[in-house]
């Protein structure tokens, strides 16, 4: 692996939530971005704006301003000597990051509840009955509630639970049985898959799916809604002369 050569900051931000980038845009401090936490992209908040539009513009300007070193590549990372933050990034390189301060937005405690969205592919269902699928809600932690979202003439969903780090690390809350306890769900509700018509009458299918990728996030939502609101100047010099140019990235 590719040691390249070492980062020294006195202050550096830790973390990939909206809370860390909004911190490091407000205050000017550079960002290690680990973990990113892209909101969920139907997340808003109190005043209407798209949290996921907000974190991406908040991404974009702090790698304009230079605050943002890795972007989005950095893997993983390391503690190793005292106030030496060593990121490994998703290619064959690692960068020593030397630094007085830290401000720590990647840590979770393990029975903190975290935010596990599974996109689920539906094969062959009845366009009529999507709008079905936004009205269930099941009162399990373990796929809690559903969204729709039709792209590409690809319909698929997101099944949404609140779970510890515990759960979100057993077999028995992994992907594969999120999207068997979804199917199951649908089924109960009564959706099945496409009408095959046949010359004595009509035959419905079995709803198929697949399984596409899961998310864990933070759940920061309350924290977030609190900061956005306040919409807080940013008191970086640089900062300000960027959104001068480019405009406020809490605005969609």
């Amino acid at each position: 692996m590719k040691k390249l050569d070492s980062l020294e900051y006195d202050t550096i931000v830790l973390g990939g939530t909206l809370e860390a980038l909004i911190h490091s845009y407000v205050e000017g401090i550079p960002l290690i971005m680990v973990n990113p936490q892209i909101p969920f992209y139907r997340d808003v908040d109190p005043l209407g704006s798209n949290k996921a539009k907000t974190w991406r513009k908040l991404n974009y300007y702090l790698s304009y301003a230079g605050l943002n070193p890795f972007g989005e590549k950095a893997g993983t990372y390391r503690f190793d000597e005292e106030n030496t933050l060593t990121v490994f990034g998703k290619s064959a390189y690692k960068i020593e990051v030397q630094y007085n301060n830290i401000i720590r937005y990647d840590q979770v405690q393990p029975t903190e509840k975290l935010r596990v969205l599974v996109y689920i592919k539906l094969v062959n269902i009845q366009l009529p009955e999507i709008q079905i699928v936004n009205q269930i809600n099941t009162g399990d932690d373990f796929v809690n509630h559903f969204y729709t979202m039709i792209e590409n003439k690809m319909t698929q969903i997101a099944a949404i639970s609140s779970l510890t780090q515990e759960q979100v690390s057993s077999e028995a809350y992994s992907e594969v049985y999120a999207r068997l306890k979804s199917t199951e769900v649908l089924k109960t509700h009564g959706i099945v898959g496409r009408v095959e018509q046949l010359k004595k009458g009509c035959r419905t299918h079995k709803l198929k799916t697949m399984t596409i990728r899961r998310d864990v996030l933070l759940d920061t939502r309350e924290q977030e809604d609190k900061i956005l609101v306040e919409r807080k100047e940013t008191k970086s010099p640089l900062m300000k002369k960027i959104t001068k140019m480019l405009g406020s990235p809490y605005v969609d």
